[in-house]
């Protein structure tokens, strides 16, 4: 794997790490959930899914398999 699609990785993960975290405590985000009439549950999940997904990129940077079934699950 070439150094700039590990960086390319990198911030990606950083990016949903940052989101995953804020839909869990933001209340920012908490307004935004209830603006389009999303339950505290789906915002949950969201953060949760986010954040799983960050850990699977970053930990696909030393197992391929994990890196790609983590990109696909953050694409859908």
């Amino acid at each position: 794997m070439t150094s700039m699609l590990q960086i390319f990785i990198v911030v990606i993960a950083i990016a949903f790490i940052f989101y995953g975290y804020n839909c869990l405590f933001s209340h920012t985000l908490v307004k935004e959930f209830d603006r389009f009439k999303l339950s505290a549950v789906q915002r949950k999940i969201t953060g949760i899914a986010q954040l799983a997904g960050a850990l699977g990129l970053l930990l696909g940077l030393l197992y391929y398999p994990l890196g790609f079934l983590a990109s696909l699950g953050l694409s859908v």
